[in-house]
């Protein structure tokens, strides 16, 4: 008996290839359930006809909805929580060390953390000799805090009460919650279809007879391999997201604790000052007399000169006369 062997031609192996991708791509994201999933072979049946082999089309039952399972798995709900808190604290440099030992504390960490220092709205006096020209000067500020933080979802009242703990007031405090749930399932629908189309395209890949072949299929394995790196991160950024609540902290001084704005006497302050004001004066002085003799005095020179001559000369003829 003489065996004959079966290459599937390029041309069935790009139909396929094509069915594939655009029975992943057309499908709605839940349309496919776990258990269904389960259920489907690591590859499809090949059907013989004509002697080629092609793959065959997916089960219809195998792909159907099963709607108990979605319900089922939409019972345990993923949500996000983000609290916001402003505290009036009596310092907020200190207060924001000890919020970050909080937060490590109940199993969380920093995000981010900043200290500034705000700018009185009036500025100080200018002395009697202080140059008018130069920029006005500001007492110190009070200096703020605020801090960001994730700590365990589970552990989130724990944390806000020790926080409420550092405050002499609580100023506002908020809380805000997102349920991605469906956001989730909807990552978790895609990221089997394409788990599927992977496993699928391996097993063309397999099958390929040419070298033509494989670097077609190689090319769409390669993309479906980024699409599932792409929903993997976000699969991962939610669960975190749920499991790390976010909270912000924005710490205030006290009245008590506001830097007061006494002016001190200071002698050097003031001596640097008055020689500026003299070397002012002095620049001043030098620019009025250079202006006086580029400028004003060629334009008397221009008008008396002639007067002086004419008056001169008549008086000249007038003692004449008088001789």
């Amino acid at each position: 008996m003489i065996a004959f062997a079966i290459k599937p031609s390029r041309s069935v192996i790009f139909i396929s290839i094509a069915l594939l991708l655009f029975a992943c791509g057309s499908r709605p994201p839940d349309a496919i359930t776990a258990d269904a999933m389960v259920g489907m072979p690591a590859s499809a049946p090949m059907a013989r006809t004509d002697g080629s082999e092609k793959l065959a089309a997916p089960d219809a039952a195998a792909m159907a909805v099963d709607s108990y399972t979605t319900n089922a798995q939409l019972t345990d709900r993923l949500v996000t929580y983000n609290a916001s808190l402003t505290l009036v604290v009596e310092d907020p440099v200190a207060s924001m060390q000890q919020a970050a030992a909080i937060a490590a504390e109940v199993g969380g960490f920093v995000v981010s953390s900043n200290i500034y220092e705000l700018p009185p709205d009036i500025p100080q006096p200018r002395t009697p000799f202080e140059d008018s020209r130069a920029q006005p000067t500001f007492a110190r500020g009070p200096q703020q805090a605020s801090i960001t933080m994730r700590v365990p979802a589970e552990r989130r009242p724990q944390a806000t009460e020790r926080l409420h703990q550092l405050a002499l007031e609580v100023r506002s405090e908020s809380l805000s919650g997102q349920d991605i749930t469906q956001e989730f399932s909807d990552l978790s629908a895609r990221l089997r279809n394409l788990e599927a189309a992977e496993t699928r395209l391996m097993a063309i890949m397999e099958g390929a007879a040419t070298t033509a072949d494989v670097l077609a299929v190689y090319r769409e394995l390669v993309l479906i391999r980024e699409q599932l790196e792409v929903i993997r991160g976000q699969k991962q950024y939610l669960e975190q997201s749920a499991k790390m609540s976010l909270i912000s902290v924005e710490l205030l001084p006290s009245a008590g604790a506001q830097p007061v704005d006494v002016d001190a006497w200071q002698p050097l302050l003031v001596l640097k000052q008055s020689l500026a004001a003299l070397l002012n004066g002095l620049q001043g002085l030098a620019n009025w007399i250079i202006y006086i003799l580029i400028a004003v005095l060629p334009l008397v020179l221009l008008v008396a000169l002639p007067v002086w001559l004419i008056v001169r000369r008549w008086r000249s003829r007038r003692q004449a006369a008088a001789k």
